[in-house]
């Protein structure tokens, strides 16, 4: 199994929203914009808590088992 980065990025107070669950772990963690956590995707769910009307936040996810198919098969 290979971990995949989720950075947080966009314009949102941390501190009462746009936190990261990681449910199998039972864990919530402050998810501050500019962040990157490093998790095993394909093990843990997880999900964001809500964000206060008229905030931002988006999340991009890097999934790593694609990028080494990408380079296994020679691109």
């Amino acid at each position: 199994v290979v971990a995949c980065a989720i950075f947080a990025v966009s314009s949102y107070d941390y501190q009462s929203g746009g936190h990261l669950i990681l449910w199998d772990l039972s864990l919530v963690l402050e998810f501050p914009p500019g962040t990157v956590i490093l998790i095993l995707s394909a093990l843990l769910e997880q999900c964001n808590i809500i964000i206060k009307l008229g905030e931002t936040q988006l999340s991009i996810t890097f999934h790593s088992a694609g990028l080494f198919r990408w380079c296994h098969n020679g691109f």
